[in-house]
């Protein structure tokens, strides 16, 4: 199933909105495998993607959207903020400050992990929706 670590940039999504699809590889290529869709809660259980071995903003199937620091700096701060270190594919001697970008996906299609939106969407607004 794919799974999106990253949200896309608005660029992408501006162009998806005028249903101009000419970018929608860019969507596909952004996402990785991944064996079950993750709950906000749960481990990222994927295979990385040549593109987050490479990145250190990538842990564990995961992306921080925080700038990598060092160490020294980061052992300071780790347990007040929960960094994970990152692995020697992403560039070793350098942690994650802050959470990763996470969100609970639902299996749509059984190829897909999309954000469930009664994760993050009031349940009125959801009757709304349906009705």
């Amino acid at each position: 199933m794919l799974y999106w670590p990253e949200a896309p940039g608005p660029e992408l999504i501006a162009q998806l909105q005028k249903a101009d699809f000419s970018k929608l590889q860019d969507l596909f290529n952004s996402g990785v495998c991944v064996l079950k869709c993750p709950k906000t809660n749960e481990d990222v259980l994927c295979y990385p993607t040549a593109k987050m071995n490479a990145n250190p903003a990538y842990y564990n199937c995961q992306y921080y959207p925080g700038n990598a620091v060092s160490t020294a700096v980061s052992s300071a701060v780790s347990s007040a903020t929960g960094s994970a270190k990152v692995g020697a594919a992403a560039g070793a001697g350098l942690a994650r400050v802050g959470p990763p970008f996470r969100y609970t996906t639902i299996n749509v299609l059984d190829h897909f992990c999309l954000p469930d939106a009664a994760d993050y969407i009031k349940p009125e607004y959801l009757e709304t929706i349906k009705t």
